[in-house]
């Protein structure tokens, strides 16, 4: 006969492992949700897929751009606030890889570049908060691609 674990110590158990070590993507889907907070949906964010971070760009007639962008292309000390444009600069790591796909609906263009901006949000002072939160996310999805490829490369 197995002995019964009763259900409160167990779920204790579960509830002290999960949050005793938290976990880089746990991290970064925390900042996920403080970028969409902190842009009040104005900007959304959110990943397509592993390697990718998808941002939409609302205006007053809804969806009007949508950038993805490779995230192992991506260069995290590259995030800069550009006090001309009043905007966030998110760059490739090599100036001329083309890494961010931009589609431009009001404009029915899409086309490939080396940076984009995002617009600093109102409550985000010299946008450091935003940046912040970037860095999380792209460091996340780097060290999960990573991961990913040690354990595909390995050979038994």
């Amino acid at each position: 006969m197995v002995p019964r674990i009763p259900r409160f110590s167990l779920l204790a158990v579960l509830a002290l492992v999960a949050f005793s070590q938290p976990s880089l993507a746990q991290d970064a889907e925390g900042a996920l949700a403080g970028l969409n907070a902190l842009y009040a949906g104005h900007v959304r964010f959110s990943l397509s897929g592993p390697d990718r971070l998808q941002v939409e760009f609302r205006d007053a007639k809804g969806l009007s751009r949508v950038d993805l962008i490779v995230l192992d292309e991506l260069d995290p000390e590259r995030i800069a606030y550009s006090l001309e444009e009043d905007a966030v600069v998110l760059a490739c790591r090599e100036p001329g890889a083309r890494c961010i796909q931009s589609e431009c609906f009001t404009q029915n263009t899409v086309r490939r570049t080396a940076r984009t901006t995002l617009p600093r949000a109102l409550d985000d002072n010299g946008a450091a908060q935003a940046m912040d939160a970037l860095r999380l996310i792209i460091g996340a999805g780097l060290e999960h691609l990573a991961e990913t490829r040690s354990t595909f490369g390995r050979k038994n």
